[in-house]
């Protein structure tokens, strides 16, 4: 969606570097750059944690420019924003701090020539061709290079399901297929070996999917690698830990008997001595008054000094 409308407002780069994404693209009167609205929440919630830190954003899909200029705005002086495309014209889009590199997004040697000169992107967006193709190489390659933390997002993947970009609702190629699969990878070691685990189930926290865009959130998932028993994974129900079928800190059937035969008991021997059940509960309640009142607390410190000094 290219920013259209009256608004025409002259904002220095310091003033848009307050604002977030929609508030910045609205007001864009720079570079232009076509984005979905509904996307800008997805960005927020996906990126947000990388702002103002030293990092490398590398967007495959260069255009006109202006997603770049957003992308350092957003993300503050200390990233470093990388955009790829195979326009060579794309390349006057370099400005300080935005790096503009010619190529095929589905190359691995001019990938592996990204990673040599930049390093390993904490994040990348492809809004790159959007052919099926492309998009798969593009993830093959980085994705098990990146490190934990990071975010790979994937977004107009309503190409997926056109057959001229190589998609299609049954089309086992299409990106939206593969990502669908990866759910199933991502849960491994509950499929109970029908699911092997891969490079996918073993380094990724979560697979986000919303209306065009796929995103994946890399973490250290080691808690995976841990045996299974019949109850769960072997050494990770600890104290403090809820297991999936009841607390730890729940009583067993034995203990609840026991606790019925106890109360029992109890109820048994008030039933036989009534006046004594009387005046316990007077005494209890007495005992109570006298730690509410306020002599009882303004002698705290005295009686607490007198303890310690009889031990």
């Amino acid at each position: 969606m290219q920013r259209q409308g009256p608004l025409q407002l002259n904002q220095n780069t310091h003033i848009k570097a307050t604002l977030n994404l929609w508030q910045d693209f609205l007001i864009n009167d720079n570079k232009s750059m076509r984005k979905w609205v509904h996307y800008f929440p997805i960005y927020e919630r996906h990126f947000a944690s990388f702002r103002n830190k030293s990092i490398t954003f590398l967007e495959v899909g260069v255009h006109s420019g202006g997603s770049l200029q957003m992308w350092q705005r957003y993300f503050g002086p200390f990233a470093r924003i990388v955009g790829i495309d195979i326009d060579p014209q794309c390349a006057e889009h370099e400005s300080p701090g935005i790096f503009v590199r010619i190529g095929d997004q589905s190359d691995p040697q001019f990938l592996q020539e990204l990673i040599d000169e930049f390093g390993i992107p904490d994040v990348i967006l492809d809004d790159g061709s959007h052919m099926m193709a492309h998009m798969r190489s593009t993830f093959d390659f980085f994705y098990p290079r990146m490190h934990k933390n990071a975010v790979y997002m994937v977004e107009d993947m309503h190409t997926a399901y056109w057959s001229e970009f190589g998609g299609g609702v049954d089309n086992p190629e299409s990106f939206m297929n593969f990502a669908k699969d990866c759910a199933d990878r991502l849960n491994w070691s509950h499929s109970r070996g029908t699911v092997a685990p891969d490079y996918i189930g073993k380094q990724t926290l979560c697979v986000s999917f919303y209306d065009s865009i796929v995103a994946f959130e890399k973490g250290d998932v080691w808690w995976k690698d841990a045996p299974w028993t019949g109850e769960g994974r072997e050494g990770l129900y600890g104290k403090g830990v809820v297991r999936p079928a009841a607390s730890p800190d729940a009583p067993s059937r034995a203990d609840l008997a026991l606790l019925t035969q106890a109360e029992d008991r109890r109820k048994a021997s008030d039933a036989q001595n009534p006046e004594l059940t009387a005046a316990n509960l007077r005494l209890r309640d007495e005992i109570a008054a006298l730690r509410a009142s306020t002599s009882w607390r303004a002698t705290a410190l005295p009686r607490r000094i007198s303890g310690w000094l009889k031990r």
